[in-house]
């Protein structure tokens, strides 16, 4: 798990998206990389394949709890 992280992280600061945390789900222990952070529709929907490329990762997706950027509401 750890090094699927390490190599997501690589992957995401590569292009530069260092807000993103990329985490292996645990609970259960799987093999899904859980993303969270600020990101537009459009790179959510970019770096799910390109994680999904991540050697040890069976699946990605994005935590239900991290909005779009889109859908942020400024204070």
């Amino acid at each position: 798990a750890q090094h699927a992280e390490a190599s997501a992280r690589q992957t995401l600061d590569r292009y530069e998206m260092h807000m993103i945390q990329a985490r292996i789900q645990r609970s259960p222990m799987s093999r899904r990389l859980i993303l969270s952070g600020p990101a537009d529709d459009f790179q959510r929907s970019e770096l799910l394949p390109i994680l999904d490329a991540t050697p040890g990762v069976l699946d990605v997706s994005w935590d239900p709890a991290s909005l779009p950027q889109e859908e942020r509401v400024n204070p």
